[in-house]
């Protein structure tokens, strides 16, 4: 049979979820339930993008 192949260095990176991130910086997970510590957490609702205020001109 054929070896697998291997991903070399010129492969793009998938970029880390925010969570794996946090839990590898933290060690962490926020993933697991707060309460229980055996549940798992599950998106519910995704929340419409936050837009920045318009900046306030300076009319002095």
């Amino acid at each position: 049979g054929r070896a697998s192949p291997t991903k070399s260095s010129s492969d793009p990176a998938t970029p880390e979820d925010y969570r794996d991130r946090y839990e590898r910086l933290t060690g962490r997970s926020l993933r697991e339930c707060p309460v229980c510590h055996r549940g798992q957490m599950i998106p519910i609702i995704m929340l419409a993008e936050v837009r920045p205020s318009p900046a306030i001109p300076d009319t002095s």
